[in-house]
């Protein structure tokens, strides 16, 4: 996307996230690029709480975008195979670093509490 390699970072998810424009718009409609660009410009913004709760939300089934499911249980859908949403849920919950954000990637992953 031109915004990214402009580091235009911030008007970028303005745009993302616009009702009339972004990724849940009419134009959009849904369009899985744009949900990666967007995890892209939050890594790249350093914005790591929101990108751990917006991978989150793809993962849980709280986003319009969704991957369906819960975070704990295998995702479906079409982009359930999509490693990007992971990926960034691992890295902001690695930069936030607290347990409480790690049990449900580990819980979510197949690994058991302990």
């Amino acid at each position: 996307m031109i915004y990214i390699h402009q580091e235009k970072l911030q008007e970028l998810l303005q745009i993302l996230d616009s009702k009339t424009l972004g990724i849940s718009s009419q134009i959009a409609k849904g369009d899985w690029r744009f949900v990666r660009a967007k995890i892209e410009s939050l890594e790249r913004q350093c914005l790591w709480q929101d990108l751990w709760s917006y991978c989150k939300s793809l993962l849980s089934g709280d986003d319009d975008t969704s991957l369906e499911g819960d975070i704990t249980k295998p995702a479906t859908g079409d982009n359930a195979g999509d490693w990007r949403v992971w990926q960034g849920l691992i890295r902001a919950n690695a930069e936030i670093n607290t347990t409480e954000l790690g049990m449900p990637i580990r819980t979510g992953i197949g690994f058991k509490k302990g």
